[in-house]
């Protein structure tokens, strides 16, 4: 389900934005409602909406993961796939996108279906990450 949800926290106000997997429609729809005079946080599976979410310019994070880090990595080269429609340029890791800042987590599991359910070069990950507005 997608949500829109606003708070203050320590006296920011903070909204968090909550996506469906592959939500193409969902954030078109939500979009407009999208402050740019609160912090905003966008929470979603896949890093395909990344050049449309940056673009739009109302949001400051935004999380995600699906790809797995490419679940198998080969050196210098990286995810052999990723199964996201952006290839490997959000396969793993933090970037920056406009004003955007974004992170794809590997996450802990493996991809399912016919994938082998093996990880190579693709440690599983949490991630602890502290925001700031400075």
């Amino acid at each position: 389900m997608d949500k829109l949800e606003r708070r203050t926290i320590r006296g920011t106000n903070l909204s968090l934005i909550g996506i469906s997997a592959f939500g193409t429609h969902s954030w078109k729809k939500i979009a407009p409602d999208i402050s740019t005079d609160t912090l905003n946080i966008m929470i979603t599976h896949s890093p395909d909406l990344i050049p449309d979410v940056s673009s739009s310019g109302k949001v400051d994070f935004y999380f995600c993961g699906h790809s797995h880090g490419g679940q198998v990595r080969v050196p210098l080269y990286g995810a052999l796939i990723t199964l996201c429609y952006t290839g490997k340029k959000y396969e793993m890791g933090l970037y920056r996108e406009g004003g955007m800042t974004a992170y794809t987590n590997r996450g802990v599991g493996m991809e399912g279906g016919a994938a082998p359910r093996v990880r190579f070069l693709a440690p599983p990950e949490l991630a602890l990450i502290t925001i700031s507005r400075e």
